[in-house]
């Protein structure tokens, strides 16, 4: 079991190093969008929907990461004044309550957008496409 905890941690490293720098990109990508928006008025379609998509996936793929490195936002203030079992069992529960019925909202809301969207056939349209 340490062996594959080892393993995982070892590929959370690795991914995090690699896509960290990668928000250096969106920023360019979302200057660029601002530029065309005050020089000729009008902002880029795929450049918002890039940013977009950009930014989430890199919230999605680096949340891993921010927590090894204890560097997630959480208000401590309270918490730290606990034993390292007590804030164990602030962190679950805080899963428990928080995290798992918006992951089981976000995948059974989900999953009927994407069957709609899948049995009508739709596709996205643009320079992204």
């Amino acid at each position: 079991m340490n062996a594959i905890a080892k393993a995982i941690d070892t590929l959370n490293e690795v991914l995090g190093r690699i896509i960290a720098p990668l928000i250096a990109i969106i920023t360019l990508v979302v200057l660029y969008d601002i530029a065309l928006r005050f020089f000729i008025g009008r902002p880029s379609d795929w450049a918002f929907d890039i940013t977009k998509m950009l930014f989430g996936a890199h919230f999605m793929l680096m949340a891993a990461y921010g927590l090894r490195h204890h560097a997630h936002v959480e208000v401590d203030v309270l918490k730290r004044l606990l034993s390292r079992k007590k804030q164990a069992m602030v962190e679950i529960l805080g899963y428990l309550i928080f995290f798992v019925p918006f992951i089981y909202m976000l995948i059974t809301f989900g999953w009927s957008f994407f069957m709609r969207s899948y049995s009508r056939g739709e596709t996205t349209y643009g320079m992204v496409s």
